[in-house]
């Protein structure tokens, strides 16, 4: 029969033996995990200002790219570029070879007037380009022009005949979108220059003319250049154009960044135990792991139940080892 000094040890061996596994058990880590308070990643660079670069905008302005498709006699228009006119008379377009009336290499645009029909004014030739351009830049647009008719030298530089250009803001190569025209002082010379009589033979000679254009909020711009006859006369008029820039910065295509291998955190989601069983599809996977150093890891949101029934499973466990042990050291 055991005494009752024996039972009081072996009640006190039992309690001791549960309370320092149930000790152990909780100091080993029993956490449970918050997955709702991740902090976000920060943001990955994006690089530094966009590197712009001068270009010129016009695409064959010195006109040496000759006419492609359009090459027929009095409709020769360069190669980019396009013709306009408002009828009611003559209207031509030429390569310009004659060494006299081009600036520079080979080739000029020319543009005839003639034959105006009767009482109809302001009788309007021109050419045309839409280039792609950068918003709220400012570009430097430089013409080279010349103006020349068969009227007597008493007659020339009376405002009979202008030259202009113009800009449509939206790109669509439309004559009547452009809202304001810049008037060019080009003097009127003698159509055939140096071959005309001796009291009158002059060298041709090209006027340049410079002015800063601002894109605003354009991708596109259309060009016009135009003559303008004032007057409902027959005498011949013609407009050279050559070498025209439109110099402005440039936004070279960038390459695709190359992914970063660089491990980053992510915010993960809330697990949401699903009716099969099946771990959710969409945890990410991240180069880190979110466990701690030790011990387990369960849901936040565990019941108490639960770690109540985990206790008494543990003292009881503890209970039986120590009667266990004291009725081996009887023995």
């Amino acid at each position: 029969m055991m005494t009752p000094a024996l039972k009081t040890n072996k009640s006190i061996a039992a309690v001791v033996l549960a309370s320092f596994v149930l000790a152990a058990f909780i100091i080993s880590g029993f956490t449970a995990a918050n997955f709702n308070n991740q902090t976000d990643p920060a943001p990955l660079p994006q690089g530094g200002p966009e590197t712009y670069r001068l270009t010129n905008a016009i695409k064959n302005g010195d006109f040496e790219d000759r006419y492609t498709g359009n090459n027929v006699q009095g409709n020769a228009v360069a190669a980019y570029w396009y013709p306009y006119n408002n009828g009611g008379a003559h209207f031509g377009w030429y390569d310009e070879e004659w060494a006299e009336a081009v600036h520079s290499g080979k080739h000029a645009q020319l543009m005839e007037i003639a034959q105006v029909d009767t009482y109809l004014p302001e009788r309007i030739i021109a050419i045309y380009q839409t280039v792609e351009v950068v918003p709220n830049m400012n570009y430097v647009l430089t013409i080279h022009a010349l103006m020349r008719s068969d009227a007597p030298e008493a007659d020339r530089n009376q405002d009979e005949y202008t030259m202009s250009w113009g800009l449509d803001y939206q790109g669509r190569g439309k004559y009547y979108f452009v809202q304001n025209w810049t008037a060019m002082a080009v003097d009127e010379q003698l159509r055939v220059g140096s071959g005309g009589p001796a009291s009158d033979a002059n060298h041709l000679y090209y006027q340049r003319f410079v002015y800063t254009i601002f894109t605003g909020n354009a991708t596109k711009l259309t060009l016009f250049i135009r003559g303008m006859k004032l007057e409902p006369t027959g005498t011949e008029l013609n407009f050279n154009l050559d070498d025209i820039s439109m110099v402005g910065p440039y936004v070279p295509p960038t390459a695709t960044p190359t992914p970063s291998l660089t491990p980053t955190r992510r915010k993960l989601p809330t697990l949401t135990p699903t009716p099969t069983g099946t771990p959710p599809s969409d945890m990410p996977i991240t180069g880190q792991s979110q466990l701690p150093d030790a011990g387990a890891t369960l849901p936040q949101n565990i019941s108490g139940g639960a770690v109540a029934f985990g206790t008494l499973v543990l003292l009881v466990l503890g209970f039986a080892a120590a009667n266990h042990l004291l009725q081996h050291r009887q023995k």
